[in-house]
């Protein structure tokens, strides 16, 4: 007999041995019991809730008076889901919950009384990154309750009224409400597109959330917590990554008058703040240019000559008397050149920039006289690493909170993004990747300012990193300019995130891998006076080039 042949009589034998029961047959797995239940009770019901188990599709419930489960004394729900909501119980009467997969064993049976009680103030509420627009949260279990929801906005001020423990206190505009089976500890939630540009995953804003819960007539609310959705995902590799840095680093004119922060007493720390970030290509604003204003930049050039360059030489920024005569009959205060683009030659190469209106790209919009036209600085890179190209902006949109100025602003951000989105095209470079950096004094306040408009136009915030660091607190230290200048010994103690207003916007990268808040303190937790050279804080971030 051929050795095929006998194969095929040992399986045949096999087989019929099987079935007479001579030789066992395989075991299946067992299907487990599930885990995770959870139960609350509420005014005449209990809510359950448990974790699925794998591969099963159906599940049944067993709700009883008796602890043995004894038939007459049990209510058995079967149901598809892995949540439920047993109604019409008797108060202030002990039942036993128990559930179990189809096929499967039962879990840990559990007790609860049927209660009128609060559900509770809530604490120890999460919310973290679950996916793309995504954020989970979560909470401890509730104590009591017959209903729950879940509101969340960009905007801590939006989730939650002071003394109100209900949802109807909310404004539903500015909101969206998920309700939730009480028996749950956790949710995902997916930001609605409509605010992905504010709180998404590109977008700058957190996702806060407040929890209100109800049993019967009574309500509870919980703690405002925050996060983040996931950041995108990173492309390519490693070696495309290249360092960008802004900082508004306080004019020379702004600080005059504020004791002990001239520019003569705090411009080594400037430079010692900008050696510690360390980046290739670096924004700065408020970096005056003009003799009356000393010129600043001028000299932080030659201060890190060893290090950084001007992506526009210095001898080219002087601003003429036709050109703020020109500003002022179109109705600015005259023109300000203080923003700038310092690069390190070592890593990349300037192949063209220069300085441009942004008055005049604003599209005619209606100028408050007493603002001056801030001129933005340009340039289109290569990587040395790389060869990739990309071009890079330095801008500082004017300070205000006026209808007119915050029209300045978007019409101002429009302006550029059209003008470097331009010259892109105009070079045959479409997709490559944008940088635009800078001071945009706009901050979560206005829901469609200038950086949520870079948002929509497919920018992303590179506070949307894989790693971030102080990402929640403020950019500027004024929130007691009146008392210290913007230079607290401190950095002021916001109940939830800091006020942002200095940005690093990319379109067409590959994603973010570092961000970084440099706020350099003691180990007391003052600012290190040796990098502290502004009132605003230098903010860096790694982005793949490619």
């Amino acid at each position: 007999m051929s050795r095929s042949a006998l194969r095929l009589v040992t399986i045949a034998i096999v087989a019929v041995l099987a079935l007479v029961g001579l030789v066992p047959a395989i075991a299946e797995a067992a299907t487990p019991a599930p885990t995770s239940v959870v139960v609350v009770p509420g005014n005449k019901q209990i809510s359950v809730g448990w974790k699925a188990v794998k591969g099963a599709k159906k599940y049944t419930v067993q709700i009883s008076r008796s602890k043995s489960f004894a038939r007459s004394k049990t209510r058995t729900i079967r149901t598809t889901k892995t949540v439920l909501t047993s109604e019409s119980l008797a108060l202030r009467t002990t039942y036993w919950v128990r559930a179990k997969a189809a096929g499967g064993s039962w879990s840990t049976k559990v007790s609860t009384v049927p209660t009128t009680n609060s559900p509770r103030y809530k604490t120890g509420v999460t919310v973290a990154a679950a996916g793309t627009n995504k954020v989970k949260v979560s909470w401890p279990k509730y104590v009591a309750g017959t209903s729950l929801k879940v509101v969340a906005s960009w905007n801590n001020d939006n989730v939650y009224t002071a003394g109100k423990t209900t949802v109807g206190a909310v404004n539903p505009s500015k909101v969206w409400i998920t309700s939730v089976p009480v028996a749950r500890t956790s949710v995902t939630l997916t930001v609605p597109a409509k605010w992905r540009a504010l709180m998404g995953s590109t977008g700058t804003e957190p996702v806060y959330v407040h929890l209100y819960a109800r049993n019967g007539s009574k309500t509870a609310h919980s703690v405002t917590a925050f996060g983040y959705p996931s950041a995108p995902a990173l492309q390519g590799s490693a070696k495309d990554a290249i360092t960008f840095a802004t900082w508004n680093i306080a004019s020379s004119t702004a600080t005059a008058d504020v004791k002990g922060r001239s520019w003569d007493q705090r411009k080594a720390a400037v430079k010692n703040g900008l050696l510690k970030a360390d980046a290739s290509v670096v924004a700065v604003q408020e970096a005056a240019s003009s003799l009356s204003a000393g010129q600043q930049f001028q000299e932080l050039t030659r201060m890190l000559s060893g290090t950084y360059r001007s992506a526009v030489g210095v001898d080219k920024l002087r601003v003429s008397t036709d050109q703020i005569n020109a500003a002022k009959r179109l109705g600015a205060n005259g023109v300000s050149r203080s923003d700038h683009i310092l690069y390190k030659p070592a890593d990349v190469t300037v192949l063209s920039a220069g300085v441009h209106s942004t008055f005049a790209v604003s599209g005619g919009v209606t100028w408050d006289r007493s603002k001056f036209d801030r001129d933005f600085t340009w340039a289109l890179m290569r990587s040395k690493a790389t060869a990739a190209k990309f071009y890079v902006v330095s801008t500082h949109l004017e300070q205000g909170t006026s209808a007119t100025l915050q029209t300045m602003r978007k019409a101002a951000m429009s302006g550029v993004r059209t003008f470097i989105e331009g010259k892109a095209k105009a070079a045959g470079l479409s997709g490559a990747p944008i940088v635009l950096m800078g001071d945009l004094n706009s901050d979560s306040r206005w829901t469609s300012g200038p950086q949520v408009a870079l948002v929509k136009a497919g920018y992303a915030s590179a506070t949307a990193a894989q790693r971030t660091v102080k990402r929640s607190d403020t950019t500027s230290n004024s929130h007691y300019a009146s008392k210290d200048g913007g230079f607290p010994a401190k950095p002021y103690n916001y109940k939830y995130t800091g006020t942002r207003i200095d940005y690093i916007f990319v379109k067409n990268g590959g994603g973010v891998s570092t961000f970084v808040n440099q706020m350099i303190l003691t180990s007391s937790g003052r600012f290190d006076e040796r990098y502290r050279g502004s009132d605003h804080n230098l903010q860096w971030a790694r982005i793949r080039i490619s």
